[in-house]
């Protein structure tokens, strides 16, 4: 389960990472 776990926190890092400067690059725009 501990292999699982990391790989599945690895991949929610990348996406995250992705996906994060999208919502920060979206938000602001929506508060203006």
């Amino acid at each position: 389960m501990e292999k699982i776990r990391t790989w599945y926190e690895g991949n929610m890092d990348k996406v995250w990472r992705r996906y994060g400067h999208d919502i920060e690059e979206k938000q602001p725009t929506l508060t203006q």
